[in-house]
């Protein structure tokens, strides 16, 4: 039998189709003010210590709330759709330090469509499957099940009366999508000293004068090098491990993204951008869900470049705070020899002492 595929492909075998990407949580009736409803669910996993609280392997913490659930800490999206109404969604971004090998965010989104309430996640099972990952099945499903289990006892706990829905929807794949969508749907750059004999460490502080750069290109705009991207947070966020997590979203790539019978959040999340330090301090890592795959997986016929313009506004930061840096995943240059004309001397490979 023959599979339709989300992109409305067919095929002459039967496909295997992946698990949808949403999650449906909790339906509650009526138009809320969806707002309160993602300060209720923020404050609930903010104030709880879920390990000790719900026996979970560890605590749950809400990104940007160090002080609480204020409006900073939760993210509001507004997306034209394509009768050109205004979408509001409400996102709340959890993270977990038992689960960040796995994915460093994970996301709750509030929205309404006039006659009901909705709350969403992310599946973390569709999302392993769609996005290549080889993550167990159990793990992931004890993922869903926290999260599920938060959101409900925050909504009952507040007094709130909402139908379980547990149910996945959203787009389905197949195997066939995610094989033909490419490029790689992560986008991970390792950059090191530009002077390969150069073994000194990066420190904290590169790390924090680097994405203070990137934040400043995206909040207070730099035309040239942004080309329409935005910062989604007034502030970048530190996690557990050290990593700063910046979020980016660019309005005239989510323009048409929508459709009035069913939100997609694929295309509609901001970009978060993850910098770390690695390899003992002698790498600075960028990582980034790749959205020219999300594109791709949206419109085979997608050619958008949006992964070479985030990492243009990250080189051009690592130039603007003075540290010289090359990607790793490029051959270096031969180095030259202090004091000499690289035109004219000659210079060693990289394999010679100098």
């Amino acid at each position: 039998n023959g599979g339709t595929s989300a992109n409305g492909g067919t095929s002459g075998k039967e496909e295997k189709y992946l698990e949808r990407p949403f999650y449906r949580v909790a339906t509650l009736a009526g138009e809320r003010d969806i707002g309160d409803l993602a300060t209720i669910i923020g404050s609930y996993i903010f104030e709880n210590n879920e390990k000790e609280s719900l026996n979970f392997p560890s605590d749950w913490k809400v990104v940007g709330a160090e002080q609480g659930v204020t409006s900073g800490a939760i993210l509001d999206l507004n997306y034209t759709m394509e009768d050109n109404s205004t979408k509001e969604v409400r996102l709340i971004e959890v993270y977990n330090q038992a689960y960040s090998n796995i994915a460093k965010l994970y996301q709750i989104a509030v929205h309404t469509d006039g006659n009901n309430t909705y709350v969403d996640i992310f599946n973390p099972i569709g999302v392993n499957e769609i996005f290549k990952q080889n993550q167990s099945e159990t793990t992931l499903t004890a993922i869903r099940n926290e999260l599920v289990e938060m959101v409900e006892n925050s909504l009952g706990e507040a007094s709130q009366t909402f139908t379980e829905n547990n149910l996945t929807f959203g787009p389905q794949y197949s195997e066939d999508d995610i094989n033909f969508a490419t490029p790689q749907p992560l986008t991970v750059i390792s950059y090191k000293h530009k002077d390969t004999r150069d073994n000194s460490p990066f420190t904290k502080e590169d790390l924090e004068a680097l994405t203070d750069r990137i934040s400043y290109k995206l909040t207070d705009g730099d035309p040239e090098t942004s080309n329409g991207w935005v910062s989604v947070r007034n502030d970048k966020v530190t996690l557990d491990d050290g990593t700063i997590v910046i979020e980016a979203y660019s309005p005239k790539y989510v323009t048409n993204c929508t459709h009035t019978s069913q939100f997609n959040y694929f295309k509609g999340l901001p970009t978060s951008i993850y910098v770390n330090l690695t390899d003992n301090n002698q790498t600075i890592q960028v990582s980034y869900i790749n959205p020219d795959y999300i594109r791709k997986l949206m419109d085979s016929n997608s050619t958008s470049s949006t992964s070479q313009e985030i990492q243009n506004i990250v080189e051009s930061s690592f130039k603007d705070v003075g540290i010289d840096v090359r990607n790793d995943d490029v051959p270096p240059p031969v180095p030259e020899q202090f004091g000499q004309d690289a035109n004219t001397s000659q210079v060693p490979t990289p394999n010679e002492n100098s």
